[in-house]
C-alpha cells in the first residue's frame, strides 16, 4: 500500500462509509476475508477500471496498521476486500481511492469492528504438560496365555504341514524352448553381403554407409572365425591379430587392400566409382572363401568332386 503525499488535500475528496457487503459475521477472527462497499456510491457512477487503495496515515501502512486491504469490480460495483491481521478491538483507517494515473477520486471514513484471536491467549494450562500416571497392569488368566500359545502352534504346524505336502504334489512343468541354430560365420558373411548387394546402396550416392555395412560385415566375420574383437578395433589392430592366424597365400594382402581401400570412403571423404563400391563386395567374399573354417563336410564334398573329375 502506498502512503498519501502530504501536498494531497484529501478533505476536498468526497467522503463514503464502508457497509458490509454481504452478511455481517457475528464473530471476526484474524484472517477472515471481509467485503465492503461504498454506502451512497450510485451504480450509475462511473468507476475507474482499477481502484488503489492508500493509507492517509504517512507514518504507518495499511499493513503495518494490521490490515491488508485489496480492490475488486463485481457487476460495476465496488468491493473493498479485508483482511484483518490484528486482533482487538481495531479500527479500520480512513483511505484513499486512487484510480488511473494514481488520481485520488474518493476517501472512506474509519470502520471499527472487533476481531477475535483464533486460539485464548491468556489460557496458561494450554501450555502445561498433562500429569503422569503409571501403567495399568492388566491381568490375563494363565489357562487363556496357555490356550493361546497351544493354538498358536497347531496353527503353525498345520501351515507347515499343508506346505510340505503341496510342495511334493506340485507338478515340476519343463518348458523347452527351442534354440535355432547358428549358421557359420562364413555363411553369414556371404549372406550378409548379398543383402547389401541388393540394396544398390551405390546407385543412390550413398557411398559412406555401403561401406561402412560392408566394413562391418567383414569385421564381423573376422570376430567370430578368429574369436578376437575385430568391430571395435582399427584396420592396423585386425592385420596384427590376422598375422599370426591366416596362413593362406595372397589372404593378408587381400585383407589389407580391402581395409585400405574401405578406410579412404569411410574416413577420407573420397569419393569411388560404381564399380569400386561393387568390387570390395566382391573382394570381401572372396576373402570369406578363402579364410573360412575347413571341416569334415568341406573336406568331403571336395574328395567327392575330385573323384568325379
Amino acid at each position: 500500500m502506498t502512503n498519501l503525499s502530504a501536498e494531497t488535500n484529501y478533505l476536498v475528496l468526497p467522503a463514503y462509509e464502508l457497509q458490509w457487503s454481504e452478511e455481517q459475521k457475528e464473530k471476526i477472527q484474524v484472517g477472515d476475508r471481509l467485503v465492503f462497499v461504498l454506502k451512497g456510491v450510485s451504480q450509475e457512477k462511473k468507476l475507474p477500471k482499477e481502484v488503489l487503495v492508500k493509507t492517509i496515515s504517512e507514518e504507518k501502512s495499511l499493513f503495518e496498521q494490521g490490515w491488508m486491504v485489496s480492490s475488486e469490480k463485481k457487476n460495476d460495483q465496488l468491493l473493498l476486500i479485508v483482511y484483518a491481521l490484528k486482533p482487538g478491538s481495531n479500527k479500520i483507517p480512513a483511505m484513499i481511492l486512487a484510480g488511473e494515473k494514481s488520481k485520488d477520486f474518493a476517501r472512506t471514513y474509519p470502520f471499527s469492528l472487533t476481531v477475535d484471536a483464533p486460539f485464548v491467549v491468556d489460557d496458561n494450562k494450554a501450555q502445561e504438560a498433562l500429569p503422569f500416571y503409571p501403567p495399568v497392569k492388566v491381568l490375563f488368566p494363565v489357562w487363556v496365555i496357555v490356550l493361546s500359545i497351544l493354538i498358536f502352534i497347531a496353527l503353525l504346524s498345520a501351515i507347515i504341514f499343508l506346505a510340505i505336502r503341496w510342495s511334493k504334489n506340485k507338478k515340476t512343468i519343463e518348458v523347452v524352448i527351442p534354440v535355432k541354430p547358428l549358421k557359420p560365420e562364413d555363411e553369414e558373411a556371404i549372406a550378409a553381403l548379398n543383402r547389401l548387394i541388393e540394396q544398390k546402396l551405390w546407385e543412390q550416392k550413398k557411398y559412406k554407409q555401403h561401406y561402412f555395412k560392408a566394413s562391418e560385415i567383414i569385421k564381423s566375420y573376422f570376430s567370430r572365425r578368429y574369436l578376437f574383437e575385430a568391430c571395435e578395433s582399427t584396420s592396423e589392430e585386425i592385420l596384427y591379430e590376422l598375422e599370426n592366424k591366416i596362413h593362406s597365400d595372397g589372404s593378408l594382402d587381400l585383407i589389407e587392400e580391402l581395409l585400405r581401400l574401405m578406410d579412404e570412403v569411410k574416413f577420407a571423404d573420397k569419393t569411388p566409382e560404381d564399380k569400386s563400391a561393387q568390387k570390395i563386395i566382391m573382394q570381401a567374399k572372396e576373402i570369406v572363401k578363402r579364410t573360412k573354417k575347413i571341416t569334415q563336410v568341406s573336406i568331403n564334398e571336395s574328395q567327392e568332386k575330385t573323384d568325379a573329375v
